[in-house]
């Protein structure tokens, strides 16, 4: 929900579908962190201006979520054991949903990607486990 004309965090929605078809159910979204992995090269030539080339490499980030079962903790439990099997990992996608300021829905899919499991939880007494997982895309496009 958009307030003063300004998105927050309330206005995005993600959905992720792993390479093997899992849909994953992320349940409370906390943080969302993407990033545009780009990689600059300075250019000095000896008979002019200096320039900047930007060459792009991708998306990475990360998503928090409450824990709310043992989905996201199986699916890469799965991932762990068919490492060790030989067994390789297919790419996912991930779709995200912006509800605009002004009314608009905006959506992308990110491609080619892969996931990580950062932080496998936060065990405290009378506090919620928060899970973070990690992602690369190699590329992003609107819908």
């Amino acid at each position: 929900m958009s307030t003063l004309g300004r998105s927050t965090g309330r206005d995005l929605s993600i959905a992720i579908v792993a390479g093997d078809g899992t849909n994953f159910n992320l349940g409370n979204i906390l943080d969302f962190k993407p990033k545009q992995e780009i990689t600059k090269q300075r250019v000095k030539p000896i008979n002019g201006k200096n320039a900047e080339l930007v060459h792009i490499d991708g998306w990475s980030g990360s998503i928090q979520v409450e824990r709310m079962s043992a989905d996201i903790d199986n699916y890469f439990a799965t991932q762990e054991k068919n490492y060790y099997n030989g067994i390789s990992s297919q790419p996912c996608t991930m779709q995200l949903t912006i509800n605009e300021p002004n009314g608009s829905v905006t959506q992308w899919r990110f491609t080619g990607g892969t996931l990580t499991f950062d932080n496998a939880g936060d065990w405290q007494q009378d506090k919620s486990v928060s899970l973070t997982i990690g992602f690369f895309f190699s590329s992003r496009e609107p819908i």
